[in-house]
C-alpha cells in the first residue's frame, strides 16, 4: 500500500526528525492482552465438544488458538503449534496444496474439522472430516450463509464466486478490489453484515473490522454444530470454474485490458475496479492484469458452457497480443 511506501521511504532515507532526549517516550508491554483476546472470542461464540485438529504452522496463532478452542470445549490436537519465525514445518500460506500433513492426520485421528491459519493468524482455512479442502469460495457462503439473514449485505473482492451470491439470494453482494483492507473498508462503509476474502480472511464487523482466524477458528465450531462440515459444504450450489493465465509483457498489458474491455463490455454488466469483470446471465469473466508478473489472469464461472467462455475470452487476449 502507498502507505507502507511511505514509511519505508521515511526510515530508508531517515527523513524523520529525532526526539529530544527528555520527550522519548515509554514502551510498555501488556502482558495481559492474550488473555483477554481469549476472553472475547470465548463471550461471542458457542461452546462445541468436537475433535479439531489446529496447524498453526507455527505462527502467531500457536499462542493462542489451541487454548482458545479448548477453553469453548473442544477436544483439541495439535499441530506444528510451537512458534517459530523460520516456518520450518510448512509454507505459512494454508492453501490445499501446502496441507497435506493436515488432510493425512485427519483421518487418523477421527476428527471433525482441520483448521489451519497462516503466519500472524488472520487468516484461516478448514479441511473437512474426510481431509478434504474447503475453498475460500465455500468458506465465505458457509460462514455467510450461518451469521447473516436472507437479506443481508455482504462484501466481497471482484474473483469471488457467484456461489456466495446464490448462498443467501436475496442478500445484496458488494464486489471490491482484491485485497482484504478494500474488502474491511466497504464493510464499514456500507454497514455490512458480513465479509472477506476467499484467501482466508473472514471479517465479522460485530467483533472488528480487522480479518481475525483465531475468533474465525472458534466460529467455525458453530458450523458443524449438528452437521458434517462435508454435509455443510454440500449443501452449497457449486458451479463450473476455470481459472488460467497467459504471458504478457508488462508493457502489452494495457492494450490487452483495453481490448479484452471493448469486447465483453456489451456481453453483460461490467466492473472494471479491478481487472474487468463482466456478469452475465450464465455467469461471469474476469480478466486482470498480474500486479507482481508479466501474466494476465483469466477467471470465468459458468452454470454451463464454462470451457467454452474461457477459450473465448483467452483468444481476446491472445489477439491482443498480436
Amino acid at each position: 500500500s502507498n502507505q507502507q511506501e511511505e514509511i519505508e521511504d521515511i526510515i530508508e532515507k531517515e527523513t524523520f526528525e529525532a526526539v529530544r532526549w527528555d520527550k522519548i517516550g515509554n514502551l510498555t508491554e501488556d502482558t495481559n492482552a492474550i488473555r483477554q483476546h481469549i476472553e472475547m472470542i470465548v463471550k461471542n461464540v458457542e461452546r462445541s465438544s468436537k475433535r479439531v485438529i489446529i496447524d498453526c504452522g507455527c505462527g502467531a496463532g500457536s499462542t493462542i488458538t489451541p487454548y482458545v478452542l479448548r477453553e469453548i470445549g473442544c477436544e483439541v490436537i495439535t499441530l506444528n503449534s510451537q512458534p517459530d519465525g523460520h516456518f520450518p514445518a510448512r509454507n505459512p500460506e494454508p492453501t490445499d496444496a501446502n496441507l497435506t500433513v493436515l488432510k493425512k492426520a485427519m483421518k487418523e485421528f477421527g476428527a471433525d474439522i482441520g483448521i489451519a491459519q497462516d503466519g500472524d493468524a488472520d487468516r484461516m482455512m478448514t479441511v473437512d472430516e474426510n481431509g478434504d479442502f474447503i475453498t475460500g469460495d465455500e468458506m465465505l457462503a458457509m460462514f455467510a450463509r450461518h451469521e447473516c439473514k436472507s437479506d443481508a449485505k455482504l462484501v466481497v473482492p471482484v474473483d469471488t464466486s457467484m456461489m456466495v451470491d446464490d448462498a443467501l439470494p436475496d442478500s445484496t453482494v458488494v464486489r471490491t478490489r482484491v485485497g482484504d483492507v478494500y474488502v474491511a473498508e466497504e464493510i464499514k462503509r456500507t454497514e455490512a453484515d458480513f465479509g472477506g476474502e476467499p484467501s482466508g480472511s473472514w471479517i465479522f464487523p460485530a467483533i472488528s473490522y480487522c480479518p481475525d482466524g483465531i475468533y474465525a477458528a472458534a466460529k467455525v465450531m458453530e458450523l458443524i454444530k449438528d452437521k458434517k462440515l462435508s454435509e455443510v459444504k454440500g449443501e452449497l450450489p457449486h458451479y463450473p470454474t476455470r481459472r488460467g493465465t497467459v504471458k504478457c509483457a508488462n508493457e502489452k498489458k494495457d492494450i490487452v485490458m483495453e481490448l479484452v474491455r471493448s469486447e465483453l463490455g456489451p456481453l453483460g454488466n461490467i466492473m472494471d475496479i479491478d481487472g474487468v469483470r463482466v456478469d452475465m446471465d450464465e455467469g461471469w469473466v474476469l480478466v486482470r492484469a498480474s500486479g507482481t508478473e508479466p501474466k494476465i489472469r483469466i477467471t470465468v464461472e459458468a452454470r454451463e458452457g464454462a470451457e467454452k467462455l474461457y477459450e473465448m475470452v483467452e483468444n481476446i487476449v491472445k489477439r491482443g497480443l498480436a
